[in-house]
């Protein structure tokens, strides 16, 4: 698993990795590959994504939106 902090008290969560590109302390950029997805519980490649916000779980469609604008 990977989280990544954004400042601000937002973090984001990636798991089912197949494999970590980054290293603690590493900044990335946006548009930096952080992991390749890998799989789950599931049969296919997967990847468990997750945004929080002081501690709690958000609802990722908003931030994507502010993301990719």
């Amino acid at each position: 698993m990977i989280i990544l902090d954004h400042g601000h008290d937002y973090f984001t969560l990636y798991a089912h990795v197949a494999e970590i590109l980054v290293k603690e302390g590493d900044e990335c950029a946006r548009g930096t590959r952080s992991a390749r997805r890998g799989h789950g519980l599931a049969r296919g490649p997967r990847l468990y994504f997750e945004v929080r916000y002081q501690g709690k779980p958000q609802d990722p469609e908003q931030w994507l939106r502010q993301q990719r604008g």
